[in-house]
């Protein structure tokens, strides 16, 4: 047996190691906690707790297994009693470094019911923010004040108290706790009681929870205030720091609104399960928001909206992940994933609900619409790796378990809308309220899902060309999507091919069964139809027939398929001429952005030229979508990120651009402020954004002009544009007290949204002993929150394109102090692939190697996986850099290019010229 060998059987045990064995089902926990009045105050960081646990053991067994944190948790006592009789177990235990707890008994244990009863001393974590940790703010009059808060999910419940910590162990949850007088304790169900133990305490007793899992436990210790929602037949209260009291109203109008649409869309009332629904703004938090039923958690800039100083994507961002996390009240709370390898389950649905839900409401924002830029588009993207994850793919760990909190969102919630759409949304509709009236209370696997939604499928109508299980299966099995291939076979047929589509490498042998739809130039109003006109099935071929008279024909309408569509050389030169008639030939502005998206990836792997891919896309000079904008936007960083922003070629992309860009930013001018139209101002931040970032001369100097102004004992600029402002000020600034004055304006903030957008501006400086100034606060000064400190590390990386240099050589210097002082999972691992994503010159890929080589064991694998990223940045850059010069005319290094040279410069002053005279 070789050493290999026993290496990989030993990785296997210990992930084996990391489930329970199933011979246990707990029914019932009542945990009892002390939060002691030192743990609120800066000296103390411990808590107590007493769990009893009832449970039924289902088999024989002399060794019973839980889960209890090895290092957050140091149990004092166990009693293992079985109920009937009523007698003492002896027995031994241990925790081991899995967090593992084995109870070993002297003698075997009979089927039966059993209780387990453990007194523990807690630890409160305050470097990062999961399991039961510690955080703090200071209040408006300069003290600061303290808090405890929870983070379970996925596997950090065994860090509050031990417990089955597995989301098929449901049961109920009775929680009391005891705190210091003066604060408020929540937890997921209402207070039944509340008592004093002793002078300086109260303890506060609250109802059963619903039977769920162990990762929905949640409790707040805090001097938070609270507000009730007016006009909700739940008893439902929004709950933050007092001072922020104010900005709770865009929470209280909205929650209603979007709980009334799910009980309506679900068929089952919120208050069925549960009676309460506390929502709170927390100052730390890891996430954006935590689902916990009854008592969900937000980051303050994720609910809290400030309509005098907080943006439109500010407030539409506090909506949507307020209905993505009361969507998970039905979908993750009520019916639960069996496993985290099915964790799209939870997360698809809720990302799915978020966009359908909130338009239901807000219509004028236009979120059917906006799904396919935001989400398809990013699902998309983020697919198209060789080491692309299935949704439903095996984890094991806490570590692989963290990898499902990826694609299972955007992925998920984009597959969900195919199947709404070759359903049809009323069968779908009956389809989800079957699957939640069936398995409430339950844990589910994707076939309980398919299951349901057979039932209410009507086969003539959505014409599926297998069981919907055997169809879903393709899907969610297999990772990556296809890329469907139309060719001309003779003048009224198309032959239709399937592959797996990849950024790098190849698969001819995954296969789905693929959804089609299409529209014609002879009916454009098909573009609204998003039943399937046809299936493509994975072994066999498909055809379309096209009606005479036909000049285009454009798949996916919509974009409702999970699918990229690439066309043969006379198609493309068809769709290219309508797009560059008047009214783009009638092709749908989704259908635009669509194909703008799939121009841009297909030439990626070189399915298509970027020559031929730049010129179809040469139509938005005429396009003042904000969706194709958006799209094109995507792209055109894409290739300017690879490329570099200041070199030759960089430079010539950046004019070419701000040429095409002409129209969409007259559109939107700068001091043309529109504040009751969400959707302009989305479009003008989105545009006006893109055009300094290529040093548009109107944009640099507004953003200029206006940043002095504040400077100056002025207005802020308007809240929409501030952050363009701020960061193009500091990007062409050279007096240091700019970056200094806007540091002073994040340390006085009392909104932590706007710390928050501050913090992102910051980075955009391009003096580098700024920006190593700026890196050193996230290990060094507590004035940047736990949270936001990954956020600085993003915005001295994409600040400018200079600044890699910057955080290569941070990342690099300081691996420790980024494990210690970055409170998230694999803070080095997940900085390594955003730096890596970067990479695009051999110097930079050098010093990625070299950390590489040195790193610790456990983040080789990350080390390894960010350095195939760098490795396929350069070679891409390699393979379609002369295509690229040759468009745009740039000669390369090796050519004799003088002239040239002098051709480009030219066109880029022209450029400029042309621009200034415009203002």
């Amino acid at each position: 047996m070789t050493l290999r060998y026993l290496l990989c059987l030993l990785v296997i045990l210990q992930s084996c190691a990391a489930r329970l064995p199933t011979n246990c089902q707990p029914s019932s926990y009542k945990i009892s906690l002390v939060v002691p009045e030192t743990s609120l105050t800066s000296t103390g960081n411990t808590f107590t707790g007493d769990v009893d646990i009832t449970f039924q053991l289902e088999q024989k067994t002399s060794s019973l297994q839980l889960h209890s944190s090895h290092d957050r948790l140091t149990i004092k006592t166990l009693q293992l009693k079985h109920i009937a009789p009523n007698n003492i177990i002896p027995q031994t235990y241990s925790v081991d470094e899995t967090d593992v707890l084995t109870i070993t008994t002297t003698q075997e244990l009979e089927v039966g019911n059993y209780n387990l009863q453990i007194s523990y001393d807690g630890r409160l974590s305050t470097t990062d923010m999961n399991g039961v940790y510690k955080s703090s703010y200071v209040d408006s009059t300069g003290t600061k004040k303290y808090l405890v808060a929870t983070q379970f999910e996925a596997t950090h419940a065994r860090k509050g108290f031990p417990c089955f910590d597995e989301p098929s162990y449901k049961a109920t949850f009775t929680v009391d706790i005891t705190v210091p007088n003066g604060f408020l304790a929540m937890s997921n169900t209402e207070v039944i009681s509340q008592n004093s133990p002793s002078l300086s305490t109260v303890r506060y007793q609250f109802q059963p929870t619903p039977v769920m899992s162990t990762y929905l436990v949640a409790f707040v210790v805090s001097d938070f205030t609270c507000t009730e929602v007016p006009g909700s037949s739940t008893k439902n209260h929004v709950c933050s720091r007092s001072e922020t009291v104010n900005t709770r109203y865009w929470a209280l109008e909205v929650t209603p609104k979007l709980l009334n649409s799910l009980n309506v869309y679900t068929g089952i009332p919120y208050t069925e399960s549960i009676s309460k629904l506390d929502q709170v703004a927390l100052p730390d938090f890891r996430s954006g928001a935590m689902e916990n039923w009854g008592l969900i958690t937000y980051r303050e800039a994720y609910m809290l909206y400030d309509s005098s100083e907080d943006t439109v994507g500010t407030k539409i961002n506090a909506a949507t992940t307020i209905a993505h996390e009361l969507s998970h009240s039905w979908f993750g709370n009520l019916v639960t994933m069996a496993w985290w390898s099915e964790t799209f389950l939870n997360e698809g649905f809720a990302t799915y609900f978020q966009y359908h839900t909130t338009h239901e409401s807000y219509p004028e924002w236009q979120l059917d619409k906006q799904f396919v830029v935001k989400t398809v588009h990013s699902a998309l993207a983020e697919d198209d790796l060789p080491s692309a994850l299935a949704l439903q793919s095996d984890v094991e760990t806490p570590a692989q378990i963290d990898t499902k909190f990826g694609n299972s969102y955007d992925k998920g919630g984009s597959v969900l809308r195919m199947v709404e759409h070759f359903m049809g949304s009323a069968n779908f509709k009956r389809g989800i309220q079957q699957y939640l009236s069936t398995n409430k209370n339950k844990n589910t696997k994707p076939a309980n899902l398919w299951t349901a939604l057979s039932v209410a499928v009507d086969n003539t109508v959505s014409m599926l060309p297998a069981t919907l299980p055997n169809v879903m299966q393709t899907w969610i099995e297999k990772a990556g999507f296809p890329l469907i291939t139309v060719t001309k076979t003779n003048k009224n047929t198309l032959a239709l091919k399937q592959e797996r589509f990849l950024f790098s490498g190849s698969d001819t042998t995954t296969k789905w069964y693929v959804p089609v739809t299409y529209t014609t130039s002879v009916d454009t109003a098909k573009f609204e139809k998003t039943s399937p006109h046809l299936w493509i099935e994975p072994d066999k071929e498909a055809t379309i027939q096209v009606p005479d008279g036909a000049s285009w024909i454009i798949l996916n309408n919509q974009q409702t398929g999970f699918y990229r569509v690439n066309y043969d050389d006379a198609l493309w030169a068809e769709i290219e001429k309508a797009l560059k008639t008047d009214s783009f030939g009638g092709i749908a502005e989704l259908s635009r952005a669509q194909i703008v998206d799939d121009l841009f990836n297909l030439a990626k792997p070189k399915k298509v030229s970027y020559s031929k891919a730049l010129n179809i896309i040469n139509f938005i000079s005429n396009d003042i979508s904000y969706y194709t904008w958006y799209a094109a936007r995507r792209g055109f960083s894409f290739l300017l990120d690879k490329i570099g922003f200041e070199s030759d070629l960089g430079k010539a992309i950046k004019a070419d651009v701000l040429k095409l860009m002409d129209k969409v930013y007259k559109s939107v001018p700068y001091t043309d402020l529109k504040p009751t139209d969400d959707l302009y101002t989305l479009k003008q931040t989105e545009v006006i954004g893109l055009a300094c970032r290529l040093q548009h001369p109107e944009c640099i100097e507004m953003s200029k002009s206006l940043f002095s102004k504040y400077k100056n004992g002025g207005t802020k600029p308007a809240k929409d544009l501030r952050n363009i402002v701020y960061c193009n000020a500091l990007r062409h600034s050279k007096d240091s007290t700019d970056w200094d004055y806007l540091w002073n304006a994040y340390v006085k903030s009392k909104s932590l949204s706007e710390a928050s957008n501050l913090l992102q501006v910051l980075g955009c400086s391009t003096d580098k002993n700024i920006l190593n100034k700026y890196l050193q606060k996230t290990i060094t000064d507590s004035e940047i929150r736990l949270q936001d400190r990954a956020t600085v590390f993003s915005s001295v990386l994409n600040g400018n394109p200079s600044s890699l240099d910057v955080a290569l050589t941070f990342l690099i210097e300081h691996q420790q102090e980024i494990e210690t002082q970055y409170a998230t999972m694999s803070a080095l691992t997940k900085l390594m692939d955003s730096v890596a994503s970067k990479i695009t010159e051999e110097v930079h890929l050098n010093k990625l190697k070299n950390m590489v080589t040195n790193l610790g064991e456990s983040h080789k694998e990350g080390g390894k996986i960010a350095l195939e990223k760098a490795e396929a940045n350069l070679k891409w850059k390699k393979q379609v850099e002369a295509d690229l010069r040759s468009y745009y005319n740039v000669p390369s290094d090796d050519d004799n290019g003088a002239v040239t040279n002098s051709v480009s410069l030219f066109i880029v002053t022209f450029v400029s010229l042309t621009l200034l005279v415009q203002f």
